[in-house]
């Protein structure tokens, strides 16, 4: 009888977590804003809903955002909910002294009233309303849109 010389091979299974394939079980179990943390947009849900600017809302040109940016964080006050936040400046309402900023620290977007500051050389700038997500903000967006056509 000769000996067969025979060797054992390990096949590689896909990693797993309680069972559950990584990916299904990262979609089930974390929130937006860690996937977010952690660079995992391609596990976030997208909301259905587009953002878009109509009238009175229009967006600010990209190359002017960085000087509104560095004036709304100078303005801030050290109360308001978006102070030493990283933020981003892209719409303005017409007629109307309020910018739309969206707040790259925690995902959410806000509207921000600015002023004249009494007192002192600048713009005083103050969050006057938070959304959670970019659907409810486009939904404002569209809200202020047709309320200004059905009053125009």
């Amino acid at each position: 009888m000769e000996g067969v010389m025979s060797r054992a091979l390990r096949v590689k299974r896909p990693e797993t977590i309680d069972g559950i394939d990584i990916g299904e079980y990262i979609r089930k179990n974390t929130d937006p804003i860690w996937l977010h943390q952690h660079e995992m947009w391609e596990y976030m849900d997208q909301p259905e809903e587009r953002v878009e600017f109509h009238w009175p809302w229009t967006m600010i040109p990209l190359e002017l955002s960085g000087e509104w940016i560095e004036e709304v964080k100078k303005g801030l006050e050290v109360d308001d909910l978006l102070y030493g936040k990283d933020i981003f400046v892209s719409g303005r309402k017409d007629g109307d002294n309020v910018l739309l900023v969206e707040n790259d620290s925690d995902g959410t977007y806000a509207i921000v009233r600015y002023t004249k500051a009494i007192g002192r050389v600048g713009v005083k700038f103050s969050t006057i309303e938070i959304f959670k997500t970019s659907v409810d903000m486009a939904k404002k967006l569209k809200q202020d849109h047709d309320d200004t056509v059905n009053n125009s």
